[in-house]
């Protein structure tokens, strides 16, 4: 497609040629005319044209509608999909009810069970052991010894409400209990309770458990060695 700039520029050229071939002279009109033509046509220097290295511009066609305006931009935050830290609930693995909250329970060696009776001393001293010497039999109608010291004493907790509780142990300390530990089970979990050192009724720590409904503790004197118990506590804790 030729541009207006350079059909109006080859009209000119075309009128004046011929003008000038009919006659041989141009009068006042016929010059005008050829005047006229050629400033319509304006030099690609007076119409600022583009020169003939450089691309040339796209037809747009009058009846183009205008661009629509742009749609304004969506600065509408996502909606949250998690509540915030400081209202998302606790997370826990043992809830407690709050119509019904963890207590502190204890029970002593007079309320346990006891398996070979005959080799535990319990009416002695403030607290429960076995032996194996008939030194105690003065004081212990019940004992009497079969020379192993084995046995166990069993402490049963009912109705204990739901809730994270540290289990501790209450025993007599003394050189002559077990070497090897006292072996203590919180509903089947063992843990060795070495009683040999000091010379005092002491708190050992079993550890801490999720617990509810009936609890057991059971002291299992199994080795040919003395163990003591005078109690087991239950207290809540978060």
């Amino acid at each position: 497609m030729t541009d207006p700039a350079t059909r109006a520029a080859g009209l000119a050229l075309f009128v004046t040629m011929t003008l000038g071939c009919g006659a041989g002279s141009i009068d006042g009109g016929e010059a005008e005319l050829a005047l006229d033509v050629r400033d319509t046509g304006a030099s690609r220097r007076d119409t600022g044209a583009p020169s003939p290295d450089a691309a040339p511009e796209p037809d747009v066609p009058d009846d183009e509608p205008p661009a629509p305006d742009a749609e304004p931009a969506d600065t509408t935050p996502p909606p949250d999909t998690a509540p915030p830290p400081d209202t998302a609930p606790p997370v826990s693995d043992c809830p407690t009810s709050p119509s019904n909250p963890p207590v502190t329970v204890s029970l002593d060696y007079k309320k346990a069970v006891y398996t070979k009776r005959h080799n535990w001393v319990l009416t002695c001293r403030d607290y429960a052991y076995t032996a194996s010497s008939a030194d105690h039999k003065s004081c212990d109608s019940s004992y009497s010894p079969d020379g192993t010291r084995t046995g166990t004493a069993k402490f049963t907790f009912g109705a204990v409400p739901k809730g994270r509780y540290v289990v501790d142990i209450q025993s007599r300390h003394t050189e002559n209990r077990d070497p090897k530990g006292a072996l203590v089970t919180v509903n089947g979990v063992p843990k060795i309770i070495m009683q040999t050192e000091g010379s005092a009724v002491v708190w050992d720590n079993h550890g801490t458990y999720c617990l509810s409904g009936t609890v057991e503790v059971v002291l299992d004197s199994n080795t040919n060695g003395s163990d003591s118990i005078s109690a087991v506590r239950l207290t809540p804790t978060k």
